[in-house]
């Protein structure tokens, strides 16, 4: 049953990611994948306190990376005035 559900929400994922234009969706996609991998970590881990280190750790390296898509999804929209991934052209 888990199994199931990380496959299909890992397929949600990869399909969003190939058919989205706007940075704003890959980021959405980029976080239902990371989302997938906490839940498949901790489905395979016993809860001992190493492994709740790790995945605290994970965790933590995960909301830094959020943050930093975040602000630069808000920097390109201040500067561009919208967030289309074909602005990234124009950043060369």
């Amino acid at each position: 049953m888990e199994m199931m559900m990380t496959l299909m929400m890992t397929m949600i994922a990869i399909l969003t990611k190939m058919m989205n234009k706007r940075l704003m969706m890959t980021l959405i996609s980029i976080e239902m994948m990371i989302l997938t991998m906490t839940l498949m970590m901790s489905t395979k881990m016993n809860q001992s306190s190493k492994e709740y280190l790790m995945m605290m750790n994970f965790l933590a390296t995960t909301v830094m990376g959020s943050a930093l898509g975040l602000s630069l999804m808000m920097t390109m929209t201040r500067s561009f005035g919208k967030d289309y991934m074909m602005n990234f052209l124009i950043l060369k």
